[in-house]
């Protein structure tokens, strides 16, 4: 390690650190945080990926997943010049950290429906309660067993109503240009009427208003470049640490040498394929 990794990792406060300084940052990366359980407590291994490259950039184990830590991580591992674009998923804290360190900031597209699905599983929760307590008030004979499955009937069919109008939503992501992006969009405002109530309330309350986040991908500059989902450093995360691999260590020390160990691996792997 030269002295500067060594600097950096001093900068970085309460973890063990690792920085490629061999690979020439194309200014594309992902970034994303692992929880890894040691002891009873959680430990978060914070990773910043080449996209382009698909290579491992920096790696930092510690205690904490706060903002400043992970600005920390960021700001110490990769220089102002190569900050072009960077892809996450949608953590709230991220978008000011990244606009600071001057990225381009791609919303994970992936994610955006995981996140509608969180969001509207709890006021599934409340429509199913709601239509068993009108059902039961409305046909008083029916059994319990019976007034279940018909409510599970029902939200079944919400259900399917809701995830027919997400595929149309997202054939957005599926657009060959930003500008067909922008207008697909429009087309998406003016359908979005006819959208299930849950739906349509997230769409205009969390979608719509910062649309442009989720399309980077699509512009000229960034085509080809900036991927529109995490895959690519999840693929790495799962492979240089399973999830079945997480409960076996117990000291950050033990768990950042197998990732190490792994993640040698994989840039060797990476650096054969280069060769061809």
């Amino acid at each position: 390690m030269s002295y500067e990794t060594i600097r950096k990792s001093l900068l970085i406060h309460e973890g063990l650190y690792y920085l490629n300084e061999e690979l020439k940052i194309s200014g594309y990366v992902a970034y994303d945080v692992q929880w890894i359980r040691i002891n009873r407590k959680w430990h978060y291994r914070h990773v910043l990926f080449d996209i382009f490259h698909r290579m491992p950039i920096a790696e930092l184990l510690a205690k904490k997943e706060d903002s400043k830590t992970t600005k920390n991580f960021l700001k110490n591992s990769i220089q102002p010049k190569d900050c072009i674009a960077i892809v996450t998923d949608l953590k709230p804290s991220y978008d000011k950290i990244m606009r600071e360190l001057g990225f381009v900031h791609q919303h994970c597209t992936f994610h955006f429906l995981l996140n509608i699905y969180d969001s509207i599983s709890p006021e599934l929760t409340k429509i199913r309660k709601e239509f068993e307590r009108n059902l039961k008030n409305k046909e008083p004979n029916l059994s319990d067993n019976q007034i279940k499955e018909k409510s599970k009937q029902f939200i079944e069919d919400y259900k399917s109503e809701i995830n027919e109008y997400l595929s149309l939503i997202y054939q957005l992501f599926k657009q060959q240009t930003y500008n067909k992006a922008i207008h697909y969009i429009d087309l998406l405002k003016i359908e979005s009427v006819n959208f299930p109530k849950l739906l349509k309330e997230y769409m205009n309350e969390k979608f719509f208003p910062e649309y442009k986040k989720f399309i980077h991908f699509l512009e000229k500059r960034h085509k080809g470049k900036l991927d529109n989902t995490n895959n690519q450093i999840e693929n790495y995360i799962g492979n240089t640490m399973p999830r079945s691999h997480k409960k076996k260590f117990r000291t950050m020390e033990g768990v950042f040498n197998q990732i190490m160990l792994q993640k040698n691996g994989w840039v060797e792997k990476r650096k054969q394929e280069l060769t061809f």
